[in-house]
């Protein structure tokens, strides 16, 4: 028989962070499970939903079966000032290198393709939002979504990306709680891609390692994070997939 007609059972899995067995909730079409993949021109729909406080059953993954749902990760959109001013406090700040320059074009006309392909590519790139945060210390000008905290930080020179992530690396090592799968990462949320202070997937809710609520209460309180923790879209296994899998 086609696994394709297989059933999806859903694992009897409990936890804090998930729906109680037997709700239904109203998924929006990202969340929906479909042998059909999504295409790059759906990310921005597919980034406009709020943030699940409880995750959906139909998002956790099913042992064995090949259609595989989006990474969902639980934590916290980061507080992009805090973690500058932590950087600080932690000595870590990570420092962009400069920019590759060359005297004169003669120069330019020596280099091979792959030292050609690096200069061009020592310049402002916002072809997709990930792009531009990577390459956003070209951009003389403040993000909308950018903190002032992380605008000035960025002006300086700071590598933001690096440092914020070597802030959270101190902290996991500081908490044993967070020593599982504590992550700066970026998250699709509202046509956008912010930094977020991620504690744990849906791809991770039956390791025994999980942070409990008092845990996640400490890691926010030292990461200066507001609210509760809740569930959002990662920005880059944001669709549904077979995960090349023949079915």
């Amino acid at each position: 028989m086609s696994t394709r007609k297989n059933k999806y059972i859903i694992p009897n899995v409990q936890h804090f962070s998930l729906d109680p067995r037997g709700a239904h909730p109203d998924l929006t079409f990202q969340f929906k499970p479909t042998w059909q993949s999504l295409c790059r021109k759906d990310v921005l729909a597919a980034s406009e939903y709020e943030p699940y406080v409880t995750l959906p059953r139909v998002l956790i993954p099913v042992p064995g079966h090949p259609l595989r749902p989006p990474k969902m990760r639980y934590g916290w959109i980061a507080n992009t000032d805090a973690l500058v001013e932590l950087a600080k406090e932690l000595d870590c700040v990570e420092m962009c290198a400069p920019p590759v320059t060359y005297s004169d074009e003669s120069d330019d006309e020596d280099l091979d393709e792959e030292e050609r392909q690096t200069v061009i590519k020592e310049k402002y790139d916002n072809s997709t939002p990930v792009q531009a945060i990577l390459t956003s210390r070209y951009n003389p000008d403040k993000f909308p979504s950018e903190s002032e905290g992380q605008y000035m930080a960025r002006r300086a020179g700071w590598d933001v990306f690096w440092t914020f992530d070597r802030v959270v690396d101190i902290v996991k090592e500081e908490e044993l709680a967070a020593r599982g799968a504590l992550d700066l990462t970026l998250v699709l949320f509202h046509k956008s891609t912010p930094f977020m202070i991620s504690a744990f997937t849906n791809y991770d809710l039956t390791s025994k390692r999980l942070p409990s609520v008092d845990d996640l209460d400490k890691l926010a309180r030292r990461l200066g994070l507001q609210g509760k923790a809740q569930w959002f879209l990662d920005s880059l296994d944001w669709r549904w997939h077979d995960n090349g899998q023949p079915y």
